[in-house]
């Protein structure tokens, strides 16, 4: 991306959402940008108080688990043994 607004390039940061508007994120590494790690968000206005919904309740997300590490390698393992079989059938 050129020309940003802001850069931030070290650690975690909150970016206050103050005006209604949509906004776009997106890493400072080039290639995450390419493997689809952007944000694009809409702020809305405030709702007035008569829009407001009544009886709202708070919900909490449950914190997201880390993939094991045996996921980043799926892909990989499948192909070689896929070329395992291959290999063997040829001869």
């Amino acid at each position: 991306m050129s020309n940003p607004i802001m850069m931030y390039t070290e650690g975690l940061h909150t970016i206050p959402l103050e005006r209604e508007g949509i906004r776009y994120f997106v890493s400072s590494n080039s290639e995450n940008c390419k493997n689809g790690l952007k944000l694009h968000v809409e702020v809305q206005p405030k709702d007035s108080p008569s829009r407001a919904l009544p009886n709202t309740q708070n919900v909490v997300a449950a914190e997201p688990t880390s993939p094991s590490g045996s996921a980043h390698y799926g892909h990989s393992v499948i192909l070689s043994i896929l070329l395992c079989v291959i290999v063997v059938l040829a001869y």
